[in-house]
């Protein structure tokens, strides 16, 4: 009696801690396959550009073959200084004019221009010169990244709520959170562009910057407007030294 009570006790035992274990695989949190850490070299591309100019849609259509590679991450930033022309842009943003003057004076160049593509903070070129970006996105994805940011998302409604866990040195850099919406079309009645359709990929809607010091790990949070399509909106987050401005890690997740 004594040896078949044991082996009863064995038997549930062992289905509890079957059960328990189970139990915790299905109770923890996972990281989304959606994230795209950037184990391997990576390339962000961040784009001012505007409806009025005549030049950006030939870069924004690049923008758009580029947005859906792995480990390039494309930002597109519509700025407000065309919009003098005839035509306002709906998307521009007086941040975006502010962020690319920045850029301006880290280059030293003569002024700002659309369209102008910055790489990993660190180049700029002429935003639908195809081979000289393909050249660069091909030096920097041969770089080992420094940081690596895992992005973890949820959605309550229109509210949006990131978690972000950095590893490597964060000292002296900033996390940007950025949210863009993809697949965005606009029929321009004026300006330089009227009469056209453009097209747009990953339009920033949203930016956002934490300053890390020391701690890579933190919570941010987004509210979608309700003209925004929740399907095609998606969050990138980049790692910015604050002195150099290069970037040193970057990763996204849809939402």
């Amino acid at each position: 009696m004594r040896t078949l009570i044991l082996l009863l006790v064995a038997v549930f035992s062992g289905s509890f801690l079957f059960f328990k274990n189970d139990n915790s695989k299905i109770s923890l949190p996972s990281i989304s396959n959606d994230i795209k850490p950037a184990e391997k070299g990576f390339a962000v591309l961040e784009l001012f550009t505007s409806e009025g100019c005549s030049s950006c849609p030939s870069a924004d259509e690049l923008m758009q073959k580029y947005a859906t590679r792995d480990n390039v991450f494309v930002l597109s930033y519509h700025v407000t200084y065309w919009n003098r022309l005839g035509w306002k842009d709906m998307f521009s943003q007086k941040t975006f004019d502010e962020r690319q003057y920045s850029y301006g004076a880290k280059f030293k160049g003569d002024g700002v221009y659309t369209p102008q593509v910055v790489i990993n903070g660190g180049y700029e070129c002429v935003g639908s010169r195809g081979a000289e970006i393909e050249k660069q996105i091909q030096n920097v994805q041969a770089q080992t990244p420094t940081n690596s940011i895992a992005l973890l998302q949820k959605t309550t409604g229109n509210d949006v709520e990131i978690n972000y866990n950095i590893t490597g040195d964060t000292k002296g850099k900033s996390l940007h959170l950025v949210l863009v919406e993809t697949a965005l079309f606009t029929n321009v009645k004026n300006g330089e562009n009227s009469g056209r359709t453009l097209k747009h990929a990953n339009v920033v809607r949203d930016f956002q910057t934490v300053k890390l010091n020391e701690i890579g790990k933190g919570v941010g949070h987004f509210f979608l407007l309700k003209d925004w399509q929740k399907n095609n909106c998606k969050i990138i987050g980049f790692l910015q030294d604050d002195t150099t401005w290069k970037i040193s890690g970057a990763s996204q997740v849809s939402i």
